[in-house]
């Protein structure tokens, strides 16, 4: 079967963006989340605001091919944590693991269950407007994804809901 091409649209306002996504059509929606204040945050950023934010992180052998969740190792650690050994710092719990042999990422972390009251007060949940896009949530319906450099998650089809997701920092590979 051949790849499905993804279009990509720069949509200029939410009921625009909320009229494309009616589409059910998988879409690249660009410019909308330009205003966010989430759009700062780099390792370095979530390091410094909310690095005491605990996590699960998986972490797998970077030469394998091929990972399931089940074939990584699974390790409690604050996000400050996971930015120190993303960016080669001293890392705690994670620095039992070499940057150079293995993988790291934080999957799926539901983002009011993962920042505290301090953070939220800091602006951790409101830093993510969905309603640029013309959804009505912010961050206290948000999930969240980090990964280390070769991180990757399968691709999946959700049939059930719209999926909007949001990319800073890192790089997608399609």
């Amino acid at each position: 079967m051949p790849p499905t091409a993804v279009r990509r649209v720069a949509v200029p306002t939410s009921a625009a963006a909320s009229a494309l996504l009616e589409s059910r059509e998988p879409l690249v929606l660009t410019g909308l989340v330009d205003s966010w204040p989430a759009r700062q945050w780099t390792p370095a950023v979530l390091r410094r605001e909310f690095g005491d934010a605990q996590i699960c992180v998986r972490l797998h052998p970077r030469a394998r091919a091929s990972v399931w969740e089940g074939d990584c190792v699974q390790e409690r650690a604050s996000l400050g944590e996971l930015c120190a050994w993303m960016d080669g710092s001293d890392s705690g719990r994670l620095s039992r693991y070499s940057r150079v042999d293995f993988v790291a990422y934080a999957d799926y972390q539901d983002m009011a269950a993962v920042f505290s009251a301090a953070d939220r007060e800091r602006g951790a949940l409101s830093s993510i407007d969905w309603s640029t896009v013309g959804v009505p949530r912010d961050g206290r319906q948000s999930t969240m994804w980090f990964g280390s450099e070769g991180a990757h998650t399968c691709v999946r089809f959700h049939f059930y809901i719209n999926t909007i997701m949001w990319n800073t920092h890192m790089h997608t590979r399609t």
